[in-house]
Formats: C-alpha cells, structure tokens, sequence
C-alpha cells in the first residue's frame, strides 16, 4: 500500500513525495529551536503511518495538503509542544 499522490491547495494532483513533509517538518523543528532530525524523521513516519491507515480504509484516498498538514501539526503538538 503507497500513496501515489497528493492534491494540492490549487487542486492539482502531484506525486506524493514523503521527503516535503519531512523538510517541512525539520524546518519547524528548526524554527522552535526544539527536535534533531532524529525526531522529524519520526514524527514524519508517523504522520505517513496515519494518511496509510485512511488509504487501507478508502483504497481511492488521495490526500490534501490541508490535511497533512493538519496531521503534521496534531503529531507535532503530541510529540513536541512547544514547535
């Protein structure tokens, strides 16, 4: 089970590509001066863990950039508050 693609905010749909969200996530780390790369890998597994369990559930899902990022936050606010 793959995620294949994402949609973006202007509705395009892109290749999924795990290593924006893990840049992304590292950059806010970096920002709150709080988590090593370490940590961002991690919290970039389980963001990726989640959006696999909505796929298993729905084979069809593609998701949003609204939503992962909205993922990204919740497991970032779970793992690290302060980011």
């Amino acid at each position: 089970l793959t995620l294949d693609y994402v949609f973006k905010r202007d509705k395009s749909k892109v290749s999924f590509d795990s290593k924006r969200i893990a840049r992304a996530i590292s950059l806010a780390m970096q920002a709150a001066k709080e988590g090593s790369e370490i940590d961002a890998k991690t919290v970039t597994e389980k963001v990726i863990k989640q959006l696999l369990d909505y796929k298993k559930q729905n084979f069809n899902f593609i998701p949003e950039v609204e939503a992962i990022q909205d993922i990204v936050e919740r497991t970032l606010m779970k793992t690290h508050p302060n980011t």
